[in-house]
């Protein structure tokens, strides 16, 4: 059986945020085909892992209050599962 591709969309709750606001990110994983995702997605900024989170119903959210000030490239990427590929999204996160 092939695996259906997938596409992960990444949002934030509030861009630009004040420092140590807390920020909730959420990936929303959409399958080609029909179907919901199952499995996880990781969270990182840069090449440091934020956290690993399980998706439901297709999506997977985290919260951090713990951004410095500047621009930080959020990418959520979903790990894939026995029917779905893996895929990866980003989001440009402004704290002032």
């Amino acid at each position: 059986m092939n695996q259906a591709a997938t596409t992960t969309t990444v949002t934030s709750s509030e861009n630009p945020a004040p420092r140590g606001t807390a920020v909730t990110f959420t990936a929303a994983v959409t399958p080609a085909y029909t179907g919901t995702a199952t499995g996880t997605v990781t969270f990182q900024e840069g090449s440091t892992t934020l956290e690993t989170v399980n998706l439901s119903g297709g999506t997977a959210s985290l919260t951090i209050s713990t951004l410095g000030l500047g621009t930080h490239t959020i990418t959520a990427t979903y790990n894939g599962s026995t029917n779905f590929n893996g895929s990866s999204g980003k989001v440009a996160q402004r704290t002032q």
